[in-house]
């Protein structure tokens, strides 16, 4: 059967256990996959998608006792060297458990280093009402299909695993602001079915945006992400309805200097639900 992009890049994220101990602390077997190699190891994107993959599987027990809902709500992701080409561990382990919100840690190591570090909340969500800041309403954008494909030339390859339909910010303009407004979605594969939408496959949308400093250059720079905080907004049930479809992202830098910028990102479902909120630090040279 062919495999759709949302689906390769779901399944590069598999993960074998390989222990687990009495006080929590789980192993995990992995390795790289050149797909979503960046210009320093894989792109962050999928770094934090892996590490949440990773929190998912060792909450597992603990979110399916938490009830309908239940899931990872908030990411936090440090990247700590580079990752080469090859084979991974992954330490999982309960930082503290409680009965409506737990916390996990996961270290990526290679080398008997820590070349990344998540820390992640899992939480029951509860009908207590809803209310959006009005300022966080989505933007008004053209539909996904008359908005220009971007070709995503001069960047890295990665980048042609995702449909990007860019409405304002195109990269390498020189632009005098650093917001950029973009559709996106996993590539779709003729054929194939739309891969399903969870709370690691969103940790790596909202990095799968070009980085801010690429809408003020007139060209592509070194840059690494140093550290990536998600927050997911909707419920697992909600993701899982986003299978296909397009999410609008909103990105913009409030300052770029000194070799580091940061990052906010925004993503709306098409209907218009507030589905996740991003921040990062990035270097840059």
């Amino acid at each position: 059967m062919t495999t759709s992009r949302a689906d390769a890049f779901r399944g590069s994220l598999d993960i074998d256990p390989v222990e687990e101990r009495a006080d929590g602390v789980r192993l995990w077997s992995g390795k790289t996959d050149p797909v979503w190699r960046n210009m320093i190891g894989p792109f962050g994107g999928w770094i934090a998608a892996l590490l949440t993959r990773a929190a998912g599987r060792a909450a597992a027990g603990w979110l399916a006792e938490a009830g309908p809902g239940a899931g990872i709500v908030a990411t936090q992701t440090q990247f700590m060297g580079a990752i080469a080409e090859g084979p991974f561990t992954i330490v999982t382990s309960p930082a503290r458990v409680g009965r409506s919100v737990s916390f996990w840690q996961a270290d990526l190591i290679q080398d008997g280093a820590i070349a990344a570090r998540g820390n992640f909340t899992a939480a029951a969500r509860r009908d207590t009402g809803d209310f959006t800041e009005p300022r966080f309403a989505m933007p008004q954008a053209v539909a996904p299909e008359d908005a220009p494909r971007h070709a995503h030339r001069s960047l890295p390859p990665w980048f042609s695993a995702y449909e990007m339909r860019i409405v304002e910010g195109p990269p390498f303009t020189g632009a005098d602001t650093s917001r950029s407004l973009v559709w996106l979605r996993h590539a779709l594969v003729e054929g194939a079915p739309a891969g399903a939408v969870d709370a690691a496959v969103v940790a790596g949308l909202a990095d799968a945006i070009y980085p801010r400093v690429f809408v003020l250059d007139r060209g592509p720079r070194p840059i690494s992400t140093v550290t990536l905080s998600t927050y997911i907004h909707a419920r697992p049930e909600v993701l899982d309805g986003l299978a296909g479809q397009f999410l609008l992202l909103e990105a913009v830098a409030r300052r770029v200097h000194d070799g580091f910028f940061d990052q906010q990102v925004t993503l709306w479902g098409a209907g218009g639900t507030l589905v996740a909120t991003s921040e990062q630090l990035a270097w840059y040279k």
